[in-house]
């Protein structure tokens, strides 16, 4: 599904939308775990293709990426990953990482958010998302 029919069907059904949350379509995997976290992958990597994201998809994101390489550095993948997937979501995790390092930038020029936000500052996820340290 990765290589050919993820980009067909975003074109086709998501063009300008997001696919559909997790939550809409885990049932449909028994709830698996590890099916869940990859879904997110490929989620969150289509959200930051076609909309803008918002602080709270950049915060899940990041949260799913930790999950997601905590799973396969510890060796609890239940199913063989194509290579061209592993490259691409370490990619894209760097990329989601300088995007959000972007962001926080040009948050903080505009509202003086400074190293010590508050919960409420667009710049803060809470103390585990703190990805750009100041």
């Amino acid at each position: 599904m990765y290589e050919k029919s993820f980009s067909a069907i975003s074109e086709r059904y998501f063009k300008a939308s997001p696919w559909p949350a997790v939550e809409a379509i885990a049932r449909f995997a028994d709830n698996d775990h590890v099916f869940c976290l990859l879904y997110k992958e490929m989620y969150f990597r289509h959200v930051y293709a076609k909309v803008t994201p918002t602080l709270e998809q950049r915060c899940e994101s990041w949260d799913n990426y930790c999950n997601l390489f905590g799973v396969i550095l510890h060796g609890n993948v239940n199913m063989q990953l194509p290579n061209l997937w592993l490259w691409e979501m370490v990619d894209e995790f760097i990329y989601q990482f300088q995007s959000f390092c972007q962001y926080r930038g040009k948050l903080s020029v505009k509202t003086k958010v400074g190293p010590g936000a508050a919960p409420h500052d667009a710049a803060y996820c809470s103390p585990r998302h703190r990805i750009c340290p100041a």
